[in-house]
């Protein structure tokens, strides 16, 4: 083999040296990148979920309080009430005036 002159020595290790900075950035510094955006929308999609799951929550808690209250309700009624003695209508009068006045926070 013919040996290689210094400034052939020097473009050859020029070009080397840019092919390997190019593998680099190409195979190792983009792919973090890319993973590192990935993770941060990730993250961002998580948060809108956990905030959506706060406001179910939020939800949840205000109609099992309105449930509890209107079983109190129904618990603290006369003792001889009896569906025989009142009509389906009244019945279904009676819980909707319930419900009204838990939603009127009576």
């Amino acid at each position: 083999m013919a040996s290689l002159t210094q400034k052939d020595r020097r473009a050859l290790l020029i070009g080397i040296s840019a092919l390997v900075v190019f593998i680099l950035v190409q195979f190792v510094f983009f792919p973090l990148l890319d993973q590192r955006k990935r993770l941060a929308k990730g993250i961002s999609i998580k948060e809108k979920g956990l905030a959506e799951m706060r406001a179910m929550q939020t939800g949840i808690s205000q109609l099992s309080h309105r449930s509890d209250t209107l079983e109190q309700r129904v618990a603290e009624r006369r003792k001889d009430f009896d569906k025989k003695e009142h009509g389906t209508l009244d019945v279904t009068m009676w819980v909707i005036s319930l419900i009204q006045a838990e939603e009127d926070g009576v």
